[in-house]
């Protein structure tokens, strides 16, 4: 251009090119929303055609380069990280699976796993307390899964910062929000200094989870389906290897080593998952661990706190010690080749819910020993003679259950719920005198309602003892039948 006038357009056109350009740098990518700056960013394509080539060969980087938040269904989780349109390149060795977090789908897997948690402990979901996640890139052939928590107390309860990979095995994504959920659980009635959790309680409840199918749990971005691993399958596997190798004692559950290796680490989780099972499967086993949760603030060792929440079944440590011993022998016999005979289970069964009484006779002036049934214990003895013996029966009936066959097993399962209820719902229901053979008006319900599913568990039981008297043939495997 030969006139003054265009070389001055030509030179402004160049000065806001050269402002536009170190705009494009200086401010976050993809926060641009200005129609003027929309039209700028076209000048500059169409300027910088090697600028534009980058673009049109990674359509992921304006995004991928700035970190997004996404906040949870509940909004306990918030959760920062970069957002991804392709799967890694490359997997991490181990032998571990692993899985691509990113904020949109990471916010739903932790959702998932509190759930999970709640349900185990048979809560509600009554969070107070935000959780805020940030999911950073890992260095290029790392293998190492760090993960940092921060538990910051203030006026208004606790706020849990969390950073992690965002390329972590799914073992350890379950493990850290598990672990997460109980402490926001224990740490509701703590004011200034955390809980103290058993390292036992967190790593069982995530292995339990895991041993359910953690595919169901942890959101793959990139995956088109989940794989479920039942429980059942899993039980086998856990069985050969405490045979192979001694379950840990109390003590090393309570207390484990520090530093351990990965063939240690991996037999404590084992043992933690038998033993968070076990606890579970007592009577109100999930609400007396929930219980303990919420109270640990109340003293300085968790300990304490977990007798308070078994008593009166755990007395002392002790205690509990000798009923993990005898827990791990059953398990590790606990088979089809070992278990008793149906007739031998049910004999068993009708032997534990007779109630042996000693009848005084007037006109003899004797005392006759006989039997009674615990529909008549249940409606007729005051709490101070009755308590201890339903916790009696309780026991018996966990004992059986242990060895007996499924459908006497579940029979067994089914007393125990019912013995179990009735005892939780009583004081709530006003509860029986400890003098006197009364009973207040809502407990009278109560013993009723009580006394009507006994009777119908013990008409099952009847019919359960005509099948195994008389069973019935089975059919030939080829299907053929006779002629009359």
């Amino acid at each position: 251009i030969s006139d003054g006038k265009g070389r001055r357009r030509y030179s402004n056109r160049g000065r806001n090119c050269h402002r536009n350009q170190f705009a494009l740098f200086s401010r976050p990518l993809g926060l641009i929303q200005s129609g003027v700056d929309r039209v700028n960013f076209q000048f500059r394509a169409i300027r910088f055609p090697g600028l534009l080539a980058v673009l049109l060969l990674t359509p992921c980087l304006l995004h991928a380069t700035v970190p997004v938040t996404r906040v949870s269904l509940s909004q306990q989780f918030i959760v920062t990280g970069l957002a991804f349109d392709q799967p890694m390149l490359t997997v991490p060795s181990g032998g571990l699976d692993y899985v691509q977090l990113e904020p949109n789908t990471a916010v739903v897997s932790c959702e998932r796993v509190k759930q999970a948690v709640l349900r185990e402990l048979k809560l509600t979901d009554h969070w107070r307390d935000k959780i805020y996640l940030r999911l950073q890139p890992k260095p290029v052939g790392s293998d190492e899964e760090w993960v940092h928590v921060e538990a910051q107390p203030s006026a208004m309860g606790w706020t849990y910062r969390v950073s992690m990979p965002e390329q972590i095995s799914k073992r350890r994504f379950v493990s850290t929000m598990v672990e997460l959920t109980l402490l926001e659980i224990a740490n509701r009635r703590a004011p200034e200094i955390t809980a103290e959790l058993p390292k036992w309680l967190g790593t069982g409840l995530a292995a339990g989870l895991e041993a359910r199918g953690i595919g169901e749990l942890v959101v793959d971005p990139f995956s088109q389906h989940s794989e479920t691993q039942r429980s059942d399958a899993t039980l086998p596997a856990l069985r050969k290897h405490l045979l192979s190798l001694a379950a840990l004692s109390l003590d090393e559950l309570n207390w484990p080593i520090a530093n351990p290796n990965p063939s240690q680490f991996e037999h404590y989780r084992l043992c933690a998952h038998l033993f968070v099972a076990e606890l579970t499967r007592l009577d109100d086993g999930s609400q007396r661990l929930a219980r303990m949760l919420q109270h640990l603030p109340d003293h300085l060792n968790w300990q304490i706190t977990f007798l308070e929440a078994f008593a009166p079944r755990f007395k002392r440590l002790v205690d509990v010690d000798k009923w993990w011993s005898v827990t791990v022998a059953n398990f590790i016999g606990r088979n089809q080749f070992n278990e008793m005979p149906a007739s031998v289970a049910l004999d068993q069964l009708t032997e534990i819910l007779k109630v042996p009484v000693d009848i005084h006779v007037r006109s003899t002036q004797r005392t006759d020993p006989s039997v009674i049934t615990l529909q008549r214990v249940v409606a007729g003895w005051d709490s101070s003679r009755l308590d201890p013996l339903l916790y009696k029966k309780l026991s018996q009936l966990e004992g059986l259950q242990l060895r007996a066959p499924k459908a006497i097993a579940q029979l067994a399962l089914q007393y125990r719920d019912v013995l179990g209820l009735f005892l939780r719902q009583r004081n709530s229901a006003g509860g029986a005198s400890t003098f006197k053979n009364e009973w207040m008006p809502n407990a009278r319900v109560l013993v009723k309602k009580t006394v009507r599913q006994l009777e119908d568990l013990d008409r099952a039981r009847v019919r359960l003892v005509e099948q195994t008297a008389h069973p019935v043939p089975s059919a030939r495997a080829d299907g053929a039948t006779s002629n009359p």
